[in-house]
């Protein structure tokens, strides 16, 4: 798939220009700092451009765990922070899952 984000794709450069996006939190959560992208769901996607395409800061924390094997159709974090990207923090989800842990976050 020409779309899907490969391990090749993070050279040094592209992962030190990620890092440099990220604030470690005491709670354990690695909040992204760069550009976002508003949702119609009144939530902040956290962003991140590769050779001139966005794409989910999730998604390569996503790939930095997990160096192969296909990307996840979505991403969640258990934390419920949706501008976490600590790797650790997130699972693969259904839409519904992550609509729950909004939810639950918000209460």
């Amino acid at each position: 798939m020409a779309s899907e984000l490969r391990a090749i794709d993070l050279t040094v450069s592209v992962l030190k220009r990620w890092w440099a996006k990220t604030d470690r939190k005491p709670s354990g959560c690695l909040n992204w700092t760069g550009s976002r992208r508003w949702l119609s769901s009144n939530r902040d996607y956290p962003t991140f451009s590769i050779a001139g395409r966005q794409r989910g800061a999730q998604q390569v924390a996503w790939r930095l765990a997990n160096p192969t094997g296909p990307l996840p159709a979505r991403i969640t974090q258990h934390c419920g922070n949706d501008l976490c990207v600590e790797p650790s923090h997130q699972r693969a989800a259904e839409t519904n899952l992550k609509q729950h842990n909004l939810n639950k976050a918000r209460a």
